[in-house]
């Protein structure tokens, strides 16, 4: 496993990082013992960065799994949550409130800590802020919040998360982070993260971290896997459906899925840090390392890009936008 340092901090995180969103049951339902095997057999493989939330499922379900899986490991981990971000709901139904108060931020840190069953949380990154619609009050309100908690020991490292590359270097630009999580902006889809927002972060030297290299469930071979996209399947979508199959009808004749070439295609990017996979089951672990490895020839790979290149300028429309409205605060 390759290693390599978080922006300017003195961790060395692995470059494949542990997803853990699955673990709350957002993409299928998990068991608590596969979820214990799976996280052993991580961090046997020597996957030491962790991302988890309180929004990934109903109360906080990921982070109370993770942290019992992490029982008596916690010392050979890097552990990622956030703050801002909560599911009310059920598994069957999200419910989503945010709140970045400064109040909010105390208290969730504390319900964190105790899911986690840790005593401190070494990357604590803002989710979601854009929701808010106002980064000044991030930088003014919740994130001085975030520096006294790491006076007082219980994070190490304050971050920020988001899919707007513009949202995410103003925000920075505006407060002192240490690490930056983007989504969905270097994948096999998109890679418009490699134009501003990596350069800008070595150049001040911050953590990047990129995550939805499947591009939230897109890219695989089934739609009842997706996540938060129109079930309809009429119109633009209908188009992104046909490609998406029929890249991986090309994939599969040359003896891959389009899965796996996704994760190559990522995990082969070195403009980041460290690149979230999510890991729910022992076999998603083992197709993530297995892709890992894969020798796929890179006209494979410029000709399923070529298939899919048109989808980002349908799905940044606005009326594809799913973003939630942030609580009043």
């Amino acid at each position: 496993m390759e290693y390599r340092r978080l922006g300017k901090t003195d961790i060395n995180v692995s470059y494949l990082g542990f997803g853990a969103s699955p673990l709350g049951d957002m993409y299928g339902k998990t068991e608590i013992d596969e979820i214990m095997r799976t996280v052993d057999a991580a961090i046997d493989a020597g996957i030491n960065y962790f991302d988890v939330a309180p929004s990934y499922g109903p109360r906080g379900l990921a982070e109370e799994r993770l942290g019992k899986a992490l029982h008596g490991k916690r010392d050979k981990i890097i552990l990622n949550t956030k703050i801002g971000r909560e599911d009310t709901g059920s598994v069957e139904k999200a419910e989503y409130i945010y709140d970045y108060s400064p109040e909010k931020v105390r208290s969730s840190v504390v319900e964190s800590l105790r899911r986690l069953r840790t005593e401190y949380i070494d990357v604590y990154q803002v989710h979601d802020f854009t929701s808010l619609h106002d980064n000044r009050y991030i930088a003014e309100q919740t994130i001085p919040v975030m520096q006294k908690l790491r006076e007082e020991g219980k994070i190490r490292f304050i971050g920020i998360n988001s899919s707007s590359i513009g949202d995410l270097i103003d925000l920075a630009s505006l407060s002192s982070i240490d690490t930056i999580l983007n989504f969905t902006h270097y994948s096999l889809i998109d890679q418009t993260l490699d134009e501003k927002l990596s350069p800008f972060a070595r150049k001040n030297d911050i953590g990047l971290i990129n995550a939805s290299i499947l591009h939230m469930g897109l890219l695989t071979p089934s739609v009842r896997v997706l996540y938060n996209w129109n079930r309809t399947w009429d119109g633009d979508q209908a188009r992104i459906k046909d490609a998406v199959f029929e890249a991986n009808r090309y994939c599969e004749s040359q003896g891959i899925n389009i899965s796996d070439i996704a994760i190559k295609f990522a995990m082969d990017y070195k403009g980041v840090d460290s690149t979230l996979i999510g890991i729910g089951r022992m076999n998603s672990l083992v197709r993530s390392l297995r892709a890992i490895e894969l020798d796929i020839d890179d006209e494979h790979i410029k000709h399923v890009h070529e298939m899919l290149k048109f989808i980002p300028s349908i799905i940044r429309r606005p009326r594809y936008n799913q973003a939630k409205q942030a609580r009043p605060l």
